[in-house]
């Protein structure tokens, strides 16, 4: 009984030492709605030293937007070979958004478990999606509504 009680013991200590497993920053870019605003696109996670990095979060999703987003140019051609245009409007079609309207797609930061902010990144040009797949704004197949 000793030994389990000791073994107890030395399992607190060592895992009361580890740090959090999901010590993450999240990069999303969001587009305003009726509603509020919506999350579209997910970059990946940057690790965090701390859940406190909240301008290291915030640098750093400004910096995976200009570098791996092409700055926000809606026709630029991203790794995948896709435009940074049609990778959002697959997105917001994947969270059920098939249709966009004119939208100016923003980036956030959230550190850990906190709240998204704005990072100040944004496209460089308006966003429309017609079943989840980009369009022209100009020719886009229906209005939004007034």
């Amino acid at each position: 009984m000793k030994l389990l009680v000791v073994a107890v013991a030395l399992l607190a200590t060592v895992s009361g030492q580890t740090p959090p497993a999901h010590m993450e920053c999240h990069c999303g870019v969001f587009i305003s709605v009726q509603d509020g605003e919506i999350e579209i696109h997910r970059m990946k996670p940057i690790h965090l030293e701390s859940c406190d990095d909240v301008e290291e979060c915030t640098a750093g999703c400004s910096e995976e937007w200009a570098n791996g987003a092409g700055g926000g140019d809606l026709d630029a051609e991203l790794a995948n070979g896709q435009t940074l245009g049609h990778e959002l409007c697959h997105g917001a079609n994947e969270l059920h958004h098939s249709e966009v309207h004119h939208a100016i797609p923003m980036v956030y930061s959230r550190t850990c478990d906190g709240g998204w902010t704005q990072t100040g990144d944004q496209a460089s040009d308006y966003l429309c999606c017609h079943q989840g797949k980009q369009v022209d704004c100009d020719h886009h197949p229906t209005k939004p509504p007034m």
